[in-house]
Parts: structure tokens; C-alpha cells; sequence
């Protein structure tokens, strides 16, 4: 008949007052813990034995497609918007001149009260944080009262 034994732990030494209220130990040093590589939005690729960074194409686009008629001596807002890329996002007019009394703040809003009647066409800039940009023209009519 087998009999069964018992395994006893090894009792760990004990650490003198000095040990226990510096903080340091005589035993094991532990190892440094790694951190995980961060991963990055462009992908890297070997070509020739360099290593080069391929930017990752922009999805950025105008959701508004034209705006509305303004009225001389009449208050009005009009919002453009852009969707894709990365928020938050900057408007602003790269060509052209807008109307007498109308003013496009760098959010998108198109605001104010004309003065003078006319047609024009403006040019709006949208850049997203990382600094992808696009343009698209806009027709602004502006009508008499």
C-alpha cells in the first residue's frame, strides 16, 4: 500500500527591520515591464531595403452641395458641413469675396445681412485636424428685397 507525503513550502527568510522599512530586498531583482507598441494609422512598408511611411488616403468630403438664396437688408444663417477626415474640422474661403454683410466663421456658418444684390461664387476650404484639406465652389446669390 502507498503511502502519501506531504510537500512543505520553504518558508521565505525574514527580512531585517532595516530591509522592511527601506523598501529594498536582497532576493530576486524583477524584471522591467514592457509596454505594448503603439500602433500608428499609416503603414509601413519595405521597398529596396528602406523602411518608408504610406499616408493613408483622406475620406474627407462637403456634405453641403450648394446654399441658399440671401435677401438684401435681411438677417440669415447658413451652414456648411463636411463629413470624413478627422473632427474637428476648419472652413474658410481660399478664393473669391463674399457679398457686402455676410461674413463664413471658420466652424462653417455662412452669416449676416447683405447690402448689395448680386451673384458670386466663393471657394470654401475644409481642413480636418491632421491636415487634409479639400475645396468645392459655391454659388451665393444674393436678391433684392
Amino acid at each position: 500500500m502507498a503511502t502519501k507525503r506531504s510537500v512543505r513550502k520553504k518558508a521565505a527568510p525574514k527580512k531585517s527591520k532595516a530591509q522592511r522599512t527601506s523598501g529594498k530586498t536582497t532576493g530576486k531583482k524583477s524584471a522591467a515591464k514592457k509596454k505594448p507598441a503603439r500602433k500608428t494609422a499609416a503603414k509601413s512598408v519595405r521597398s529596396g531595403g528602406t523602411k518608408r511611411l504610406l499616408a493613408s488616403r483622406s475620406t474627407l468630403t462637403f456634405l453641403t452641395e450648394s446654399l441658399p438664396a440671401f435677401m438684401v437688408g435681411r438677417a440669415k444663417k447658413a451652414r456648411i458641413q463636411g463629413v470624413g477626415g478627422t473632427k474637428p474640422y476648419s472652413f474658410g474661403i481660399s478664393q473669391g469675396t463674399l457679398p457686402a454683410g455676410l461674413h463664413l466663421n471658420y466652424r462653417g456658418t455662412l452669416y449676416g445681412t447683405p447690402t448689395v444684390a448680386g451673384d458670386t461664387t466663393i471657394f470654401v476650404k475644409l481642413i480636418d485636424f491632421v491636415g487634409s484639406h479639400i475645396t468645392q465652389a459655391f454659388d451665393l446669390q444674393v436678391m433684392d428685397a
